[in-house]
């Protein structure tokens, strides 16, 4: 599993959970979880597609990942850890 792999199955799950919530009528989680979609937006700066296309290949990935984009990740994780 790539980087980028763990990055979308994140993404599912939080966007999915949000979404869950909703559907059970508690729209407080549900705005919430649905704003995560930001985890798109990671993705679509550094693969111009928010949806990985063409990003894997065998034997890992096409594209080096800047350092600052790892930064930016991890401000917005913790961003995260403390919602």
């Amino acid at each position: 599993m790539s980087f980028f792999g763990e990055l979308e199955r994140l993404a599912n799950h939080l966007i999915v959970s949000g979404f869950i919530m909703s559907d059970t009528g508690y729209s407080f989680g549900g705005s919430n979880g649905t704003r995560l979609k930001e985890f798109y937006e990671w993705n679509e700066q550094l693969t111009a597609s928010r949806f990985l296309r063409g990003i894997n290949i065998i034997g890992g990935v096409n594209t080096e990942v800047p350092v600052e984009y790892f930064m930016n990740l991890l401000e917005s994780l913790k961003n995260i850890s403390d919602f």
